[in-house]
């Protein structure tokens, strides 16, 4: 039997080790997932985990200069309304949403969901799939949560989604973290409060918040005014003017004849059990 000479097998084996440096490197640079030994990925339509982001400390927030959020209640400057100074209410619940981490790849994973011919047809996800998958960015929410503590605000509450958070504060309170004055106002014969100027935050803290609600009782007023009472939503027709009544879990019912009815990020969140208590 003929042996092979040492110096061959010596630059064969070299050369199976430069090969396989090569491709690891290539994999590296094309973003390709590597896999060791025994693990198992699970089969996710977007990404395995949130990106974690960027995270800024309590100082850096409050020295940075501020930006505008998007305030999605309605009462600020409203025509016709008046002005009665600070608000005298006690204590006001501030929630803070923010952006999923792939909302391009959870449409698509919907999508596919709900398509008898695609792979992932009814492969529905756990929460915690989800939450990895799709929640909130790991570093501004942390930082956003940091920045709301040092603020001494109270009943701080988080989600596992990393989505939203919320917590109470008196006016002012709000008017120090938000950078505006919370005043009570009347129209047409009833009383909301609302900012007098448009809410800002630090600047990296606006830019990771989708949106507040919070800043104002408006929804309120507009709730009441749907029943019965004169108010702003005077273009509604009668029978759809008129709420049915509590239900009888002590819920507003909903407005008769498929009427308007409201509907506010924690009652979702309760019902699909996201809050992380």
């Amino acid at each position: 039997m003929q042996m092979g000479r040492p110096g061959h097998r010596s630059r064969r084996g070299w050369t199976i080790v430069f090969v396989s440096v090569i491709a690891v490197l290539l994999l590296a640079l094309s973003g390709a997932p590597t896999r060791t030994a025994g693990a198992t990925t699970p089969s996710l339509p977007g990404p395995l985990s949130s990106t974690p982001g960027e995270s800024w400390s309590v100082g850096f927030l409050e020295s940075s200069s501020l930006a505008s959020v998007t305030d999605i209640d309605s009462g600020l400057s409203l025509p016709g309304a008046v002005a009665q100074g600070p608000t005298p209410t006690a204590s006001m619940t501030i929630l803070v949403a923010f952006p999923l981490s792939d909302s391009n790849g959870l449409g698509r994973f919907l999508t596919a969901l709900s398509n008898p011919v695609s792979p992932q047809y009814h492969h529905y996800l756990t929460q915690a799939e989800f939450d990895a998958a799709y929640g909130g960015a790991a570093g501004p929410y942390q930082s956003a949560v940091r920045y709301f503590e040092a603020q001494g605000v109270s009943r701080l509450t988080t989600a596992a989604d990393r989505l939203t958070i919320t917590f109470r504060a008196t006016p002012t309170q709000v008017d120090a973290i938000f950078h505006t004055q919370i005043d009570s106002f009347t129209l047409g014969g009833r009383s909301y409060y609302a900012p007098t100027t448009p809410a800002r935050l630090p600047a990296p803290l606006a830019s990771a918040i989708s949106a507040v609600e919070g800043l104002s009782s408006y929804s309120q007023y507009l709730l009441h005014s749907l029943g019965g009472r004169s108010g702003p939503i005077h273009s509604l027709p009668p029978s759809r003017a008129q709420p049915t009544g509590p239900s009888a879990s002590g819920y507003l019912a909903p407005v008769a004849d498929g009427g308007a009815q409201f509907e506010y990020g924690p009652d979702f969140q309760v019902a699909y059990d996201e809050l992380s208590l």
